[in-house]
Parts: structure tokens; C-alpha cells; sequence
């Protein structure tokens, strides 16, 4: 099996829908901000205070090499695919998925997680980084919209995407 690759905006459900499909399949789960965590021994938000967001980004970057002797499902920060051409190396690494939710859900989402980086930056922030970051999900290799669906149809969706 191919790894799954699960992209999108921050606030989207990768991490819970990665963790869930990876159950159901009984195969590893891997969160890339989890890891980078781990990796540090910091947050991310402390990591984005201390280092700055360069840093985390080269992070970023620097983690798609581990993931080549993965075989799971991959849940990626929201920016990882948007810098240093990672789109382009997620879809090498296995099948990519954009779960595109509607951009209020994510912000909603967003704001209510005061350990996201994110949270700080506000509604208009949000919604301009969502635009700017579509472009770039879009080049997932499928796309699951999710915002009228429920939890087991994205679910039965990301299980069909698994047998290809």
C-alpha cells in the first residue's frame, strides 16, 4: 500500500481523520507536526517564539526525508505543503488528499485552539492564508470535500483512495 497523505488548511480534521482511517486499516499514523515536536523536544508554538518560522519551515522540509521508509498514513501541517516545493515531494511519496472544508470551519476551529500559532493572527489573516494555500492543496493527486459530509462518509471516501 501506498502511503496516505492527508493536506489542507490547519483546522481541516487531518489528524483526527488520519488517526481514524489508520484504526480502520490497522496501519501507522503519523502526525508531521507531532513528529517535529518529538523531534525538538518543543512545541510548535514554541518553536515558532524561539527558532521562528523559517526554521520550523526548514523542519518542515528536512522531515520528508524520514517519511520516504514510512508506510501509514501521514497527516501534514497545514503550511507544509506550501513551501520549498514539499507539494511536489508529498505526491512522489504517496497518494495525496486535500480535504477542502469550508474556510469558516477551519478559522472557527483554528480559533479555538489557542496552541496553534495560527490562533493569533485573526479571521482576515486566516481566510487570506486560506486562499493563498488553496492553490497549492490542489495539487493533492484527489480531493475530499468535507464540509457537508459526515465523519464516516469522508471516512468510506479516504478508504476507497487507499485501494488505488
Amino acid at each position: 500500500m501506498k502511503n496516505i497523505i492527508l493536506v489542507g488548511m490547519s483546522g481541516c480534521g487531518k489528524s483526527t481523520l488520519g488517526k481514524f482511517l489508520s484504526e480502520k486499516l490497522n496501519i501507522p499514523f503519523l502526525d508531521t507536526d507531532k513528529y517535529i515536536e518529538k523531534k525538538e523536544n518543543m512545541s510548535i508554538d514554541e518553536i515558532f517564539r524561539t527558532k521562528g518560522e523559517k526554521y520550523f519551515r526548514y523542519l518542515e522540509n528536512d522531515i520528508l526525508k524520514d517519511l520516504e521508509n514510512f508506510n501509514g498514513i501521514i497527516s501534514t501541517g497545514g503550511g507544509l505543503p506550501v513551501f520549498n516545493n514539499n507539494m511536489y515531494i508529498l505526491n512522489s511519496l504517496g497518494n495525496t488528499i486535500f480535504l477542502d472544508v469550508n474556510v469558516d470551519i477551519c478559522i472557527k476551529r483554528i480559533l479555538n485552539d489557542k496552541s496553534r500559532p495560527l490562533a493569533k493572527k485573526g479571521n482576515v489573516y486566516l481566510r487570506n492564508l486560506y486562499n493563498e494555500r488553496k492553490t497549492i492543496y490542489k495539487k493533492a493527486q484527489y480531493t475530499i470535500e468535507c464540509t457537508y459530509k459526515t465523519l464516516n462518509e469522508i471516512l468510506q471516501e479516504m478508504y476507497i483512495i487507499t485501494k488505488n
